[in-house]
């Protein structure tokens, strides 16, 4: 009986829910949700905050239409950020001095709180908002719950979120949402007349039927035609663009754009897309992806073909398309908020295209054009670029800003358009990238700096020609191509890095096209020579016409100079990823280790992989970030690949780092290239929220043969920890000596693991999500959707449970049939001894086991610092390394003394020795010299204030990262 009056009460209250949507006109799409038992932000609403094992959005009931809600658990408490908090949110238009609700109907589930979940109404630009907290929600019935507002005079849009607070764990059920514009009387506006059941269908499954009205736009100022084209070029620009076409290499560019142009006058119009047929899936998504391919090519064709050459028949036929697309319902399957793609690149490519056919249209083809123009630039603003006010670490959103100023530039007399305008200037002058900073580099990874320097390029271009400012001034403008350079370096045969895409093909046409754009902007030597290194083509011909009407000249005069005159290592801090180089002017002869820990954790297109590795030694990938991009959020993209457990990490008993997830971060804390020896460190507890408190990763690079890992972990618990490695070759392992081998082609890689012994190994070439502290790879295999190369995972995981973890690691690149050096290892006191033999060289290492500065001692070696490093060769001192310390003291050569602790390294060769020094202050060192030199030059200048006496020479240094050399 009670249940009877339960469902009698809940019924009555949907009933009653229902009405006032008959009543009243719901703002909201898919205000029911529908579609989200297949994906998860559902159709018309974003998503707010991170999903991940901890925080989930399921539906419950699917099958009971009275109790059918979604289930949001935040099972996460932190101080702060989205990692913390789960919700979902929708942005839709609104107008300035209305009175608006917004209503939920929500439920608690029994014995949870619902704690810390909130209903928030907020107005944009303004951000003025009120939350309404939803604690002490009834477990037994269904609530109404609501908030109202006036917004402010500036108002144009309105954002609804159902959230969760970072300090809480709450639960809560949710049905449906309202929102509504109120009269002056507090009553709900009625609609023109009650929705049928096909009209409040989801846009998910059913579209309606007639086209959205069209905004009607100002009258055309008088001097219009007089302003365009506007975008990339000026009116100025014509007759001398067109003047070119007939000379090099300005007739070869334009020859690749003719066939393009010339097919769309015998390609069938496309039909608008339909919608999907059940809910989002990939393969109807990638063909509608296809139909804005076509669409977007075609128009950006045609129009450059009338640019270039003034024959109306170009324009004539960008017209037609124009117009066949014009018909297109600008709110249905092509806009933005259907599918992103499609919208943003037709508002884009139509823009251009009408710029620059502009004097062939009248004014009563403008009026049409520009409305829709203005529609289509409108919703992509809305639903996102103006999301940016608020976070601005969003992939997609941030690459529409290109196309919003392309919009923005041809309506530039309409007030809304130069709105537009200003908020993209702005981002791009003061945000710009969000992904990266002075250092130039690119945090989602090099697939996607390729795809963003296009629009990077072309939104500093548009910027310069329209004289609103120069962003090439930046200085992420002036180091980006660096970021290329160093982990795409010359002659790359593959890509083998970090992020969605980080396994590949290396240095396709758009890098050689990005590269020689920066290096010409620029007028940088170094950059000229990796581009013409790659000779390779322009992947746009537009872009290269353009680039060689403003740039060819001096881009012809600037000499090129070798990338072996630059430092062969480099620290890109602002993205926190380091490559260590054996020989970057040519990767044929390259070893290269990329080290990443990174302050923009796991959000967007990168991945768990916070103080991870790969290493590709003589153009053969030997360590890899394994896992496949099948598309972005697919099962095993989301299971496998985006997790730690695909990375050269760690796991915690089996555990990871926290993905999508920008708090999960990690730091370069050292970096330093010097002479012989590399070194670089990072520190990633952080990625891991509770899990670890201390987790810091050393990479010492014995240039050019080898490296030594040192990982050190604190744990707040005893646990058990599990070093990973990926290969695209199957590991070959004695257990005996925990030793790996790794052939890949004709390249082997060794990798011994010194400390700790009694490992336990597992290996497998399965993608297995699922395991436990000891069984990384235990069950629940997510295969790639596409068919790829095998790859194989291997995990080494320590023996007891503990707080404390701490890691030896060597691994030797090789292309020897075996690796010409055997390394042991052992622990004397406060001191880790790694030792190197082979043919006649003797390397030795000492490491302070807690990391401070301390004795060290073993094989003939004693120091006071950090870290150590000697090697011989025959008997003779080749070089060494001293790490923030004072002495090193051999038993054979004498000592090597600072005045201060610094960090320094030598390199002894027959006609001279190199030195390089990280000094804070200045500092006086004495070094075994094995005769006088002659000239000693610090910084490139010439100095004689050096002693030398009795095989020492004494040398001050300044402060600063200093470059000596000592020649005989």
């Amino acid at each position: 009986m009670r249940l009877f009056r339960l469902v009698t009460v809940c019924v009555f209250l949907l009933l009653a829910f229902v009405s006032q949507v008959t009543a009243a006109e719901n703002l909201l799409r898919n205000p029911t949700f529908t579609g989200a038992e297949e994906t998860i932000p559902p159709q018309g609403w974003n998503l707010y905050g991170q999903l991940h094992e901890s925080n989930t959005i399921t539906v419950v009931d699917a099958d009971n239409p009275e109790e059918r809600a979604l289930h949001i658990v935040d099972g996460i408490i932190i101080d702060r950020g989205l990692v913390g908090q789960i919700g979902l949110t929708q942005n839709v238009p609104a107008q300035p001095n209305q009175a608006y609700r917004v209503s939920a109907l929500v439920k608690a589930l029994p014995g949870v709180s619902t704690d810390g979940a909130f209903l928030q109404l907020r107005f944009m630009p303004s951000g003025k908002l009120q939350d309404l907290p939803l604690a002490n929600l009834s477990a037994d019935k269904w609530q109404e719950v609501s908030i109202e507002g006036v917004s402010p005079a500036d108002t144009k849009s309105i954002s609804v979120y159902i959230w969760t607070g970072a300090k809480k764990s709450p639960q809560i059920l949710l049905r449906q949402v309202l929102l509504e514009e109120l009269n002056s009387d507090g009553a709900a506006q009625p609609t023109a007349k009650a929705a049928s059941a096909d009209e409040t269908k989801s846009s998910s499954t059913a579209m309606q039927t007639s086209k959205s009205v069209l905004p009607v736009v100002p009258p055309l100022p008088a001097d219009h035609a007089s302003r365009h084209p506007s975008i990339l070029v000026r009116s100025e620009d014509v007759q001398a663009l067109r003047a070119l076409r007939r000379t090099a290499p300005y007739s070869v560019l334009y020859s690749y754009v003719l066939p393009k142009a010339e097919s769309a006058f015998v390609t069938p119009l496309p039909d608008e897309p339909e919608p999907y047929p059940s809910g989002w899936e990939v393969n109807n998504w990638r063909k509608m992806r296809a139909v804005a391919t076509q669409v977007s090519d075609t128009l950006e064709a045609l129009g450059f073909a009338y640019l270039v050459t003034g024959q109306e028949r170009y324009a004539a036929e960008a017209k037609r398309w124009i117009k066949h697309v014009c018909g297109w319902d600008v709110n249905g399957t092509t806009s933005t908020a259907y599918h992103d793609d499609l919208g943003r690149w037709i508002v884009s490519s139509m823009s251009l295209a009408v710029d620059w056919i502009y004097d062939t249209l009248t004014p009563e083809e403008l009026a049409e054009i520009r409305s829709v123009l203005l529609a289509r630039g409108r919703e992509l603003y809305q639903v996102q670029v103006q999301k940016l006010a608020a976070d601005p670490y969003q992939s997609h959103v941030v690459s529409s800003l290109t196309y919003i100023t392309r919009a923005a530039l041809v309506l530039s007399d309409i007030p809304e358009a130069q709105q537009w305008l200003d908020f993209s200037l702005r981002f791009f002058q003061e945000k710009y990238p969000p992904w990266g900073g002075d250092d130039g580099g690119w945090s989602e990874g090099l697939n996607y700096w390729r795809f963003s320097m296009n629009l990077a390029l072309e939104a500093a271009e548009m910027f310069r020609a329209a004289g609103l400012t120069d962003l090439y001034q930046k200085e992420w403008y002036k180091n980006t191509g660096y970021f290329q350079m160093y982990f795409m370096p010359s002659g790359s045969a593959t890509l083998n890095a970090f992020g969605d895409g980080s396994m590949g093909k290396a240095l396709v046409s758009s890098d050689f096209s990005h590269i020689t754009r920066l290096a010409g902007v620029m007028q940088d030597p170094y950059l000229k020579w990796h581009a013409q290194k790659m000779a390779g083509m322009f992947d746009s011909p537009m872009a290269a016409y353009l680039f060689f009407y403003r740039y060819g000249d001096t881009y012809r005069e600037l000499n090129q100079v070798s990338a072996s005159d630059l430092s062969r290592s480099r620290a890109f801090y602002d993205v926190g990823w380091v490559a260590l180089h054996s020989n970057l002017a040519n990767a044929t002869d390259d070893v290269a280790l990329y080290f990443k820990s990174s302050p923009f954790g796991s959000a967007s297109h990168s991945h768990g992989e916070q103080n991870s590795f790969t290493l590709t030694a003589w153009n053969t990938p030997l360590a890899i970030s394994s896992g496949y991009y099948d598309y972005y959020g697919s099962p095993h993209h989301n299971q496998f690949t985006r997790q730690t457990r695909s990375k050269n990490s760690i796991l915690i008993d089996g555990a990871g780092q926290h993905y999508r997830s920008i708090e999960a971060a990690g730091e370069i804390v050292e970096f330093f290239t010097g002479a012989g020896y590399d070194f670089t460190a990072g520190q990633a507890a952080q990625a891991y929220l509770v899990k670890l408190d201390d987790f810091r990763r050393e990479i010492l690079f014995s240039v050019p043969d080898y490296f030594v890992i040192i990982d050190r972990l604190q744990a707040p618990n005893p646990a058990h920890y599990n070093w990973l490695l990926h290969t695209l070759a199957p590991p070959t392992l004695d257990a005996d000596t925990q030793t790996v081998h790794v052939r890949q082609e004709k390249v082997g890689l060794q990798v011994r693991f010194l400390h700790p012994q009694e490992l336990s190994f597992e290996v497998t070439d399965r993608f297995m999500t699922i395991g436990d502290k000891l069984t990384v790879y235990k069950t629940n295999e997510v295969p790639s959707e596409t068919d790829q190369p095998t790859q194989y995972h291997l995990a080494a995981t320590t023996p007891d449970a503990s707080p404390h973890g701490f890691f030896v690691t060597v691994l030797q690149p090789y292309r020897q049939a075996a690796p010409d050096l055997q390394f042991t290892g052992s622990r004397i006191g406060g001191t880790y001894l790694v030792l190197a033999e082979g043919t006649g060289r003797q390397d030795v290492t000492l490491i302070s086991v807690d990391g401070s500065t301390a004795e060290l001692q073993g094989k003939g070696v004693a120091a006071r610092a950090q870290m150590v490093a000697v090697s011989r060769q025959n008997g003779v001192l080749r070089k060494l390394l001293l790490k923030e310390g004072d002495l090193i003291t051999l038993a054979d050569a004498g000592s090597v003394k600072a005045s201060r602790p610094i960090t320094l390294s030598v390199e002894y060769m027959d006609e001279q020795v190199a030195l390089a020094a990280q000094v804070s202050q200045a500092v006086v060192v004495e070094l075994p010299m094995p005769r006088k030199p002659i000239a000693v030059l610090i910084d490139e200048v010439a100095v004689s204030d050096c002693t030398w006496e009795d095989g020492r020479l004494t040398i001050p240094l300044p402060a600063g990262e200093v470059r000596a050399q000592i020649g005989f």
